[in-house]
């Protein structure tokens, strides 16, 4: 049986209104219902505002250059009131001055019915993501 696309991204890219190149381009993917995916790279390499377009605060909050499509569970973000992408996502960004070590209970309790092994995949990104953090302090 066919996984349901919940996330879709073609040919995605973005520039801010302020800006002359884009934050990121060329940007394609498809998420399918319970796949996790992290997000990493260096500071101001475009993760949080590629993270904006998928969700769909971004064209709706920011007003640059959108170029691509995205759809959440088949809905445009482009043209879907933002109210009803946010019934479908969120997002939640780093707290600089939070650690990864104290939101795991959040992120890993909040859904008790969860397998172990959602568990441990989610253990395993918080890991990386902590490591990848650390090496670019």
């Amino acid at each position: 049986m066919p996984s349901l696309t919940a996330l879709a991204a073609k040919d995605l890219a973005y520039t801010y209104h302020a800006q002359s190149t884009p934050s990121f381009q060329n940007v394609s993917l498809d998420v399918c219902a319970g796949e996790r995916w992290l997000i990493t790279g260096a500071s101001s390499c475009g993760k949080s505002t590629l993270a904006r377009c998928l969700v769909g605060l971004i064209p709706h909050l920011y007003h640059g250059k959108l170029r691509g499509q995205v759809s959440l569970m088949g809905l445009p973000t482009d043209t879907t009131p933002l109210w009803q992408l946010a019934e479908q996502a969120g997002m939640v960004l780093q707290i600089v001055c939070v650690r990864f070590a104290t939101l795991q209970p959040l992120f890993l309790n909040c859904h008790p019915e969860r397998s172990e092994g959602s568990r441990y995949s989610a253990n395993e990104m918080l890991r990386f993501a902590q490591h990848d953090s650390e090496d670019s302090d």
